[in-house]
């Protein structure tokens, strides 16, 4: 098939992009991104991770001890105080957990290629990430696009698309093209 310059400038990647794709690897571009990408998440070190920890820890015994012993807050509230602190605790560590899996996903860099009808029926709208995404369906996998990407498809054409797993929830598309059935 011929690059398809509308699908191109929607999921931004050129026609070297495609053939290395097809030829079943990363472009030169790409890895660039990813390999920049995985570099980027590798800088944080484990002892800065531990030393937060600690230090998370401390400010929520100094928070607890602090009201429970101020007049009219007692023990409940210190605990409740306490409580919340560690909950918000236990969420900034698992976004630290999901970094790691994203890490490790652009460190391993596999392209995964699917061929299929795609599907737009019953589109599910995604708002995570910072923005309106929506599901992608070709075949049994889930893609994430915009909008504008969507528009630039065909409902239950078939295309070819390639992707690398995020780690972190559905993929988006690096290349794709139509095919003939």
């Amino acid at each position: 098939m011929a690059f398809n310059a509308n699908l191109g400038r929607e999921f931004t990647f050129d026609e070297a992009d495609l053939d290395a794709n097809r030829a079943g690897h990363l472009s030169a571009d790409q890895e660039i991104i990813f390999r920049n990408t995985a570099e980027v998440m590798r800088r944080r070190t484990p002892r800065v991770k531990v030393l937060l920890a600690v230090v998370f820890a401390g400010a929520i015994a100094v928070v607890a001890y602090g009201i429970s012993v101020t007049p009219g807050g007692g023990t409940t509230a210190g605990i409740v105080a306490a409580v919340i602190l560690a909950w918000i605790g236990a969420l900034f560590f698992w976004a630290m957990g999901r970094n790691r899996r994203y890490q490790a996903a652009m460190e391993r860099r596999e392209l995964i290629t699917v061929e299929g009808e795609v599907s737009f029926d019953n589109v599910a709208f995604d708002e995570g990430m910072g923005g309106s995404m929506y599901v992608l369906k070709v075949e049994r996998h889930k893609l994430s696009v915009t909008s504008s990407q969507m528009d630039a498809m065909t409902d239950g054409a078939r295309y070819r698309v390639h992707y690398v797993e995020s780690g972190i929830g559905r993929p988006a598309p690096l290349t794709l093209e139509r095919v003939e059935a």
